[in-house]
């Protein structure tokens, strides 16, 4: 039986944890696995640190590559010996590395694209000039993928139209997400204070500290409902905006109803605990935060960002949905959250989200492309 293969460069920043990518691509490959099916999880470098999260049926493959011409050959040296059926690289340069094998050594394997974000709002920086060298550049390797997976419809549609390719050649698989375990994890004692039941409301967000999840906003926000009620704001995440976002909750004078924890290992306690769970993110393709608080029954506030929010949220129907950027229409919704009875939306609302789900959509888009490039 020859193997499936997850192909990501690095699951997680030494210095920010583990991220949205990291945590699917783990997530698929021990989705896959439990099938019965012969699982590779392939990452660049050493991934000690996550192996516990990776499941002991999931055959782990660190190529221990120091740049990307070491990934090229370690890479290719791996596929000639195993012969995968198929590759679902989960970021572009590694998409490109798998596909540049397969055509020049013209092996018949499935090869599937998975991208994280909203290419056109990740891209609003870059130079005109290389943008365009870089569209056209990846355009050829997407055309040369079995399918281009897009995290949610809207990312999947800005795909289509950012790298003019076929609107047959962009499936949308949903992040697989849910599972037992997020359930368990929640369980859990929390470690961190202010969690107990007589505390003050907590406000909740989570991700990394950089400028696409906008904590600024946040922060203004937070300092506004701050002025009518006794609350605390308890943001985790690492990232390169510390020391930006410590100076403006000092100016804010609400230090003391503010905590940054950094990176921790298990979030999900205070996700299930917290009286609101906030995304204040500019852009993302699809926020498994969102989708975790979602089933945890966290009530939640989003930004009405590109892309996912509101197709998790069934544009408001299982949260509210405000404007990006605007301090003062996100502490009006907190405020609402916390004034009304907490209610856990059914199952229904966060069913596309499971593991099991989105497995069984990327297995139907290898079994297609397989039969197709005769690959069994």
């Amino acid at each position: 039986m020859r193997p499936i293969s997850v192909l990501i460069p690095r699951l997680a920043n030494p210095e920010w944890g583990i991220g949205g990518g990291g945590r699917a691509a783990i997530r698929l490959a021990n989705g896959i696995s439990s099938g019965g099916l012969l699982t590779d999880l392939i990452v660049f470098g050493s991934e000690n640190a996550f192996r516990s999260e990776i499941s002991p049926k999931v055959h782990l493959i660190e190529l221990n590559a120091s740049d990307w011409l070491s990934a090229f050959f370690k890479l290719q040296r791996y596929v000639l010996q195993v012969r995968p059926l198929a590759i679902i690289a989960q970021d572009n340069r590694a998409a490109v590395l798998a596909i540049a094998i397969r055509e020049l050594n013209d092996i018949p394997m499935c090869i599937i694209i998975t991208v994280h974000s909203t290419l056109s709002r990740r891209w609003s920086e870059v130079s005109l000039l290389k943008k365009f060298f870089v569209r056209n550049f990846l355009r050829l390797f997407y055309l040369k993928a079995d399918a281009v997976v897009g995290v949610s419809k809207a990312a999947a549609e800005d795909i289509v139209s950012l790298m003019r390719l076929p609107k047959d050649h962009v499936k949308v698989v949903y992040n697989p997400v849910v599972s037992e375990e997020l359930f368990m994890k929640a369980k859990e004692e929390p470690r961190l204070p202010w969690f107990a039941p007589d505390d003050p409301p907590v406000i909740l967000s989570v991700g990394r500290l950089r400028k696409a999840k906008d904590f600024a906003t946040l922060i203004k926000a937070f300092a506004l409902v701050r002025r009518k009620r006794e609350v605390r704001l308890v943001i985790i995440g690492e990232g390169e905006l510390r020391d930006e976002l410590e100076k403006l909750v000092r100016e804010l004078g609400i230090e003391h109803d503010v905590m940054m924890p950094g990176m921790v290992k298990n979030p999900y306690p205070y996700m299930a605990r917290a009286a609101v769970f906030v995304l204040s993110s500019v852009y993302e393709g699809l926020p498994t935060v969102l989708i975790e608080a979602l089933a945890l029954g966290t009530p939640i506030v989003s930004t009405d960002c590109p892309s996912g929010p509101a197709e998790i949220l069934e544009n408001g129907k299982w949260g509210y949905l405000v404007r990006p950027g605007d301090p003062e229409m996100i502490a009006e919704a907190i405020l609402q959250v916390l004034n009304r009875p907490r209610n856990s939306p059914p199952s229904e609302a966060w069913a596309r989200f499971t593991i099991k789900s989105s497995v069984e959509k990327y297995l139907r888009i290898i079994e297609e492309r397989a039969n197709y490039r005769q690959c069994w």
